[in-house]
């Protein structure tokens, strides 16, 4: 068994949030580390093609009580033979983490990601998990003021905005379009679909807009489904592109690139606004940060100070007509973009000091 201080695994149990493993990956390797990364073989296409990582253990979580402890001792046992001693939760909430944070050796060090930070308040389980991590990562400065007062605990944060190129060719934005990206599941508890559609039949977009809509939309049912039968009897067709099926990682991130901006549609109409706006963020925050997209967000989220310099603000019945005014003056969008791009808190060197600094403080 060869133990050495620079050792570290990080690990998911689920199929949640991978899109946070590349950005630790890139940290931990600039910081010397030997990186295990040890994930679901549901995540294989996530990590295909990643150059930053020494070892990758693929596991079945397993389903029910059996299953769960199945993969706990066998991840237990892979960390014991390779000597290591620092672990990293890429999710660190769950059954699978606190039967392992349970059943590991006394000597392993945990830390972790929190990404729904009011369970260190509500949890049972999350507090039995706390008993060992008791170093949390959050992923946006705002949420620190969440936890800044939890004194058994300490807290830092990351920006996971960084993500993995691809020389891969998909399709090419026509010239002249605009596209606004809304990434993300298509479900009307998270986002206000609705409240765009009602706004777009009420003021007509610019022709030169395109809204891509990153998340799965069936074809015949749930909330996608609803969402294309309102554009299509709005005849917006050619105005949105929608994915029947899941948008495989490449695609994904192709499409988000040639985006001119974004459009998380968190309102205060949504059932699930409180929680964005108090206790966890959305993945299009990161998106926009890190590929320097421009973000129209409504105007209760100006609390955010990251988003000062970063997005258009609107109330609902703006949200149109701030669109068409962007379309006829695309300078705007680029000033936009420059001041993102001139931002240090969202530069490669910043974000790695940051966590690495948590780390190993």
């Amino acid at each position: 068994m060869n133990i050495t201080a620079k050792s570290i695994a990080l690990i998911e149990f689920s199929s949640s949030h991978s899109e946070c493993l590349y950005t630790q990956l890139l940290f931990l390797k600039n910081a010397g580390y030997t990186v295990h990364l040890i994930i679901p073989e549901d995540l294989r296409a996530e990590v295909d093609g990643f150059n930053n990582v020494d070892s990758i253990k693929y596991i079945d979580p397993g389903h029910g009580f059996r299953g769960r402890w199945s993969c706990v001792f066998d991840v237990r046992n892979y960390l014991v033979s390779n000597g290591i001693r620092k672990v990293l939760f890429n999710t660190a909430e769950g059954n699978h983490v606190r039967d392992f944070c349970i059943s590991a050796p006394f000597q392993i060090e945990f830390g972790g990601t929190i990404h729904h930070v009011n369970k260190l308040y509500k949890s049972f389980t999350q507090k039995l998990i706390s008993l060992r991590v008791r170093k949390y990562f959050v992923l946006n400065d705002y949420l620190l003021e969440r936890v800044s007062h939890h004194q058994r605990l300490s807290v830092g944060s990351y920006y996971p905005i960084f993500f993995p190129q691809n020389n891969n060719h998909y399709e090419q934005k026509p010239e002249g379009e605009i596209w606004i990206g809304i990434p993300g599941i298509v479900e009307f508890r998270r986002r206000d679909y609705k409240g765009l559609l009602e706004q777009l039949a009420r003021c007509k977009p610019d022709a030169k807009l395109k809204f891509i809509v990153l998340g799965k939309c069936a074809l015949s049912n749930g909330d996608g489904a609803e969402v294309r039968t309102i554009v299509r009897d709005l005849n917006l067709e050619s105005q949105f592109q929608f994915f029947s099926d899941f948008i495989p990682r490449d695609t994904y991130l192709s499409y988000v690139r040639q985006c001119d901006f974004l459009l998380p549609l968190i309102h205060p109409s949504t059932s699930l606004y409180d929680i964005y706006g108090r206790w966890q963020i959305s993945g299009a925050y990161n998106l926009g940060f890190g590929f320097a997209k421009p973000m129209l967000v409504h105007r209760a989220l100006e609390h955010i100070s990251d988003f000062r310099s970063t997005c258009y603000f609107y109330e609902i019945d703006e949200m149109v007509e701030l669109m068409n005014t962007l379309a006829a003056n695309p300078e705007l969008i680029l000033s936009k973009v420059s001041d993102i791009q001139r931002t240090e808190k969202f530069s490669f060197e910043y974000q790695c000091k940051q966590y690495i600094q948590f780390l190993e403080q």
